[in-house]
């Protein structure tokens, strides 16, 4: 005698899904570096945009006649991120911007001198200046990215570091033109 076994097709469905499920067909994956409650907590200093180093204006000649502007930068966002090791507090700092051209403006180059100023209370810690170029041909306004990466100061004992980053805009370039020749 010869027994027949039926199944129901919903029955058959769902033991392959089962099946199916319990195969693993990826490999491991390498594990996370584990992020720690210190590395959570530690302080990371804010970025502040000074008011009065927010805009750099170029002019074509010099003075500051609105019919001479070739061109204006803005910076409009910062962040940052920190990593702490070695007794450095060691920080990626980024600004983001755009260039408007002027009605003096001229294809090309433009320069703008990138400052940050890192104070521990009132003492001056850093104070340094990045030239940073910006391709522009078309006559429109250009939006930039601004890195400085790896800015490292001596690991804060408080909170009381303060990041300003801005224009230098008494250290503008000095070429005959505001272009790169």
């Amino acid at each position: 005698m010869v027994r027949t076994m039926r199944f129901s097709l919903p029955f058959l469905a769902g033991l392959v899904f089962t099946v199916s499920a319990c195969v693993d067909k990826t490999s491991p994956k390498p594990a996370e570096p584990q992020v720690t409650m210190t590395e959570l907590r530690a302080f990371c200093p804010q970025v502040e945009i000074a008011d009065e180093t927010a805009f750099y204006t170029v002019y074509h000649g010099g003075g500051d006649d609105a019919a001479k502007v070739a061109y204006q930068a803005i910076i409009s966002d910062v962040t940052r991120n920190c990593q702490y090791g070695d007794g450095k507090l060691v920080m990626n700092i980024h600004a983001a911007g755009r260039v408007v051209p002027g009605p003096q403006f001229r294809k090309g180059n433009v320069i703008m001198p990138v400052r940050i100023r890192i104070l521990r209370g009132t003492d001056e810690i850093l104070n340094k200046t990045w030239h940073h170029t910006v391709t522009s041909g078309d006559g429109m306004t250009q939006q930039f990215i601004f890195a400085a990466d790896g800015v490292s100061i001596p690991q804060p004992q408080m909170r009381n570091v303060r990041v300003y980053l801005g224009f230098d805009i008494k250290k503008k370039p000095a070429p005959k033109s505001p272009y790169e020749d």
